[in-house]
């Protein structure tokens, strides 16, 4: 249905309209959607339950813990990928690793500062 409504408008009145028939015309459109939506189509459910009011921070810690394991599942180049760039990107957070800290804290697995915590926030 979509495709036929794009399909129908004059490629010459956008370069949008232009660039979006090329990308319904391609074979791999279809393909390629359906290993995102194998592979990552819980990523929204995981938005939306971070987005949520009131989520503790161990909610919200186990929820990244748990993209990290789903991602980490799919051995494609693709996947390998997006799983080293996941962990690059959240390795260099410290932010995350305070709040990660702050968390075990918070649940008694932590009993000391270590370091992560600035004095600040103490």
């Amino acid at each position: 249905l979509i495709k036929s409504v794009v399909m129908g408008f004059d490629k010459e009145d956008a370069v949008a309209i232009e660039n979006a028939q090329k990308l319904l015309n391609d074979n791999n459109l279809e393909l390629n959607l359906t290993f995102i939506k194998a592979n990552y189509g819980n990523l929204a459910k995981y938005i939306t339950t971070l987005e949520t009011s009131g989520l503790s921070l161990a909610d919200a810690i186990n929820i990244i813990a748990q993209v990290q394991n789903e991602i980490g599942t799919d051995n494609s180049s693709i996947g390998k990928s997006t799983k080293k760039k996941l962990d690059a990107v959240i390795e260099k957070n410290s932010g995350f690793k305070t709040m990660k800290h702050i968390s075990n804290i918070l649940e008694g697995k932590a009993t000391s500062r270590n370091n992560t915590i600035s004095e600040e926030l103490t």
